[in-house]
């Protein structure tokens, strides 16, 4: 059957891709939960407004900045006795490698749910959360779960909050001159096709870190190709990120190996240790290299009649 898929339509490819994504999840032992931007910012919103008071009572930028990130989101934990909300608060903890390495998943998704704040629902904004869940043959229970990977998604904006601004003045916004007119569509790199990927309902990976093996970083980014194709995105772009200029980022294999397209291969910001490649897929584009080929052969067959027998039908349901 995988030979005849790139000549299915993109909503039978969409439905195969869904299929595949179950298939992924459970060869990896993990289930996928997406927060909403709505509820995200009432489980943050005790410690943004901490921050907020803190931020306000100083004199000058620099020192509200420092007072801002002095405070301690365990001090205002709605609710640690509820699993979710205390994951969350504790993502520091949980995600350490990612935060000693520049990338923060408590703060950005805080970025999400003042976006949320800022935008609303248009903003298509959510949190996901990679939850590793493994069966005791003692017990022949399932032990408790564990979070083992997180991404958060926002409709492609110029923010601040995403370090996404720009302004041509010296040293002013966050996005170098060069890279913003890419992502705006007035210039173009190699073969790329030029657009502006602020105005086309571009869906927006700020933060995606994984813990331990079994490809959940990739599972994350297919979640994230998923919310896109439900918010009726024209596609997905990312910064595979990375604190030094000759490193190679951690997830670049992940989204090369998805069939993402590099369209600015070395990140140019204006602001210190922020480098890396920037990635996009068109929705429409999702293809054999996104998904397995295995669940296209197990999840769909070729029609009975005549008229459909080059027209793969689902035997899997979601």
């Amino acid at each position: 059957m995988s030979e005849i898929f790139e000549d299915q339509t993109l909503k039978r490819k969409q439905q195969i891709f869904k299929s595949a994504l179950r298939f992924q999840e459970s060869a990896a032992g993990v289930s996928i939960q997406r927060v909403s931007g709505s509820y995200l910012y009432r489980i943050l919103k005790p410690v943004l407004d901490a921050r907020r008071r803190a931020y306000e009572g100083e004199d000058n930028h620099d020192s509200g900045t420092r007072a801002w990130d002095a405070v301690d989101p365990a001090d205002h934990n709605p609710d640690p006795s509820d699993k979710l909300i205390n994951e969350i608060y504790n993502m520091d903890r949980t995600f350490s490698g990612c935060k000693t390495k520049s990338l923060d998943m408590l703060s950005s998704a805080e970025s999400i749910a003042m976006e949320w704040k800022e935008r609303g629902a248009p903003g298509h904004g959510c949190l996901l959360l990679a939850w590793k869940t493994a069966f005791d043959p003692t017990s022949k229970k399932l032990q408790p779960a564990v979070l083992v990977g997180a991404a958060t998604l926002h409709k492609f904006v110029s923010s601040v909050n995403f370090s996404t601004d720009h302004e041509s003045a010296p040293n002013r916004g966050s996005l170098g001159d060069s890279d913003y007119k890419v992502l705006t569509g007035q210039k173009l790199i190699g073969s790329n096709e030029k657009r502006n990927y602020f105005s086309r309902n571009t869906m927006y990976i700020d933060g995606l870190c994984a813990k331990g093996k079994g490809g959940i970083g990739k599972i994350l980014i297919l979640h994230a190709l998923l919310w896109g194709i439900m918010r009726k995105c024209t596609g997905v772009i990312a910064l595979s990120f990375s604190t030094t200029q000759k490193q190679r980022p951690e997830s670049y294999s992940a989204f090369v190996s998805l069939g993402f397209a590099s369209i600015i291969p070395a990140a140019n910001y204006k602001i210190s240790r922020m480098y890396g490649t920037w990635f996009f897929m068109s929705i429409d584009s999702i293809g054999l290299t996104t998904i397995l080929k295995d669940v296209v052969d197990v999840c769909t067959r070729k029609g009975f009649t005549k008229a459909t027998s080059d027209t793969l039908v689902m035997r899997c349901h979601n």
